[in-house]
């Protein structure tokens, strides 16, 4: 099995892999023990070790289905569903991302769980239309990067936000729909800038001017690289990041 994914599609692994290890609210319902082994998997899967990163997995998945604690439940079918389709098992995410899809659609589920589901939700669809994207299923990547986007915008943590929305419009990107893409970025740059998150801004800039390009739009890749080019206090350094995102993004007109 082919199990190629593209620059675009790995950074999206580890920056939510980096969502799951930061946010301080995310596992607020776990003990310390489940919270440890939640981390302890994510770190194996970044160091490749996906099939120990599943079996650590299991055990918060146990503990999750013991206590009927739903909302872990679903961030951690989300999180295996991650771990199965970066080791090329697209079938097995798929099962596991689908049960998380139907735990998140039980009635009462994110009232419940406040913050936290909401943000498990954000990044579940976000994973899902990561998978698409490999897949090469560009209207399902893009009916889950809505729904993600749909619940980001219900996220109260603005540093969360921004990551959400820049790998939302990656996704829009790779997908063909570059003025979405444009939109999502340019609420990741706006929210990045609030919260101080500079490399982040200047990613959402980079993808910006990226999309600005596949959408025919001039006025906006003129704008944008000059944003960036002020950034990183150098215009090579601005079209190398511009030529690369295009290119990428060239490298999925298959979609």
């Amino acid at each position: 099995m082919n199990t190629y994914t593209s620059p675009i599609t790995r950074s999206i692994t580890l920056i939510v892999l980096l969502l799951a290890l930061c946010r301080t609210g995310i596992y607020a319902t776990t003990d310390k023990q489940t919270e440890t082994l939640r981390a302890k998997a994510d770190m194996l899967h970044a160091q490749g070790k996906n099939d120990s990163a599943m079996i650590v997995a299991e055990k918060v998945l146990d503990t999750a289905v013991r206590r009927k604690d739903t909302v872990l439940m679903i961030g951690t079918h989300s999180s295996m569903g991650v771990y199965l389709r970066t080791a090329g098992k697209t079938d097995e995410a798929l099962k596991h991302y689908n049960e998380a899809m139907r735990l998140c659609s039980m009635p009462g589920v994110v009232a419940r769980g406040g913050e936290e589901a909401v943000q498990e939700a954000a990044v579940l669809y976000l994973n899902i239309a990561t998978l698409h994207i490999d897949m090469k299923n560009a209207k399902q990547a893009l009916s889950c990067a809505a729904k993600s986007a749909g619940w980001t915008a219900r996220c109260k943590d603005k540093a969360l936000k921004a990551q959400l929305y820049s790998n939302i419009g990656s996704i829009y990107l790779m997908a063909g729909d570059a003025r979405t893409a444009m939109k999502h970025l340019g609420q990741s740059y706006k929210l990045s800038v609030e919260t101080g998150q500079n490399d982040a801004a200047l990613t959402a800039v980079a993808y910006t001017m990226a999309a600005a390009q596949k959408a025919g739009d001039t006025e906006a890749v003129g704008r944008h690289r000059r944003t960036t080019a002020a950034a990183c206090h150098c215009r090579d350094v601005a079209a190398g990041i511009l030529s690369g995102e295009v290119r990428i993004a060239d490298e999925r007109q298959g979609l």
